[in-house]
């Protein structure tokens, strides 16, 4: 399907979410496709922009990651990814405060359909730099309170995230709701496979 796909087309698909960095449309059946922008944001030097390429380099990574992903049994939704697109499974969003009404398809039961859980995984050694300006707030936050040895010890602006287990990935859900059992569980699969 992607691999034909043009502008046009993609346009006139019913939009489902537009972002800084990509545009999801709906393909019908449950299906979506992405189109990833050529945009850069650097926290660090507070400035953005749009370089042409970019979004070919971001969705050859992508194809990588996917790949690896798939070959180490792990489900993704991405199904096919080519130079200009992505073809996904849809996953909901999930009502908020900000979009009380997010995009829902008409063309199949929504039950069948994963909804994304609001929660942001952040792979780091220290709380500086990009992590420091785009989790605003986050230092004095609690670590969750599920955390086998840190449950409920912080840290601050500029300081290393000492309670992460140091030997492998560091890791921290920077958590908005649900449960971040599942995101670790996932993170520690990811972390044996690249130890491998």
């Amino acid at each position: 399907m992607i691999d034909t796909l043009t502008e046009e087309e993609f346009r006139s698909l019913p939009l489902v979410v537009e972002g800084e960095s990509k545009e999801v449309r709906y393909a019908g059946k449950g299906l979506a496709v992405i189109r990833y922008k050529p945009t850069i944001y650097s926290f660090t030097a507070n400035r953005s922009g749009v370089i042409p390429g970019s979004e070919v380099l971001r969705l050859r990574a992508s194809r990588i990651f996917v790949e690896v992903l798939r070959r180490a049994r792990i489900p993704h939704g991405y199904r096919q990814i080519n130079e200009r697109w992505v073809l996904a499974d849809l996953v909901l969003q999930p009502a908020t405060k900000h979009d009380p009404k997010p995009f829902r398809p008409a063309d199949i039961d929504l039950s069948k359909l994963p909804v994304a859980p609001p929660i942001e995984v952040v792979i780091t050694r220290m709380h500086s730099g990009t992590s420091k300006h785009r989790y605003f707030r986050i230092a004095g936050h609690p670590a969750r309170k599920s955390h086998p040895l840190y449950a409920g010890m912080s840290f601050a602006d500029d300081d290393a995230y000492r309670h992460f287990d140091p030997g492998s990935l560091d890791k921290d859900v920077w958590r908005a709701g649900e449960s971040s059992e599942m995101v670790l569980e996932k993170w520690k699969t990811l972390a044996e496979i690249i130890e491998q």
